[in-house]
Order: C-alpha cells, then structure tokens, then sequence
C-alpha cells in the first residue's frame, strides 16, 4: 500500500506521528530532506 500521491503525505506524517516520530524527526524527514535535494539539485545545475 502506497501514499498514491502527494496527498497522502499528511496521513503518513499523523501515522509516524501516532508512531512516536517527534517533531524534530518529522522536521528531518520534511525540511531537511527538501533543503538537502535542493542543495544537491543547485549544485548539478551549476556545475560547467
């Protein structure tokens, strides 16, 4: 069974949540991931 689309994302941060995630783990896995692909991504698309 998988989230199907983005719309899913909410059920699975309340599923990790009731889970026990805190919220800093759930920041790791939202904010920091997305900041880590962007960074990745800005440096491929700089580089010559």
């Amino acid at each position: 069974m998988g989230m199907g689309d983005v719309t899913g994302f909410r059920t699975l941060l309340d599923r990790l949540r009731e889970r026990g995630w805190s919220a800093t783990d759930l920041d790791k896995l939202c904010a920091d991931n997305v900041l880590r692909v962007l960074d990745a991504a800005d440096q491929v698309a700089h580089r010559p």
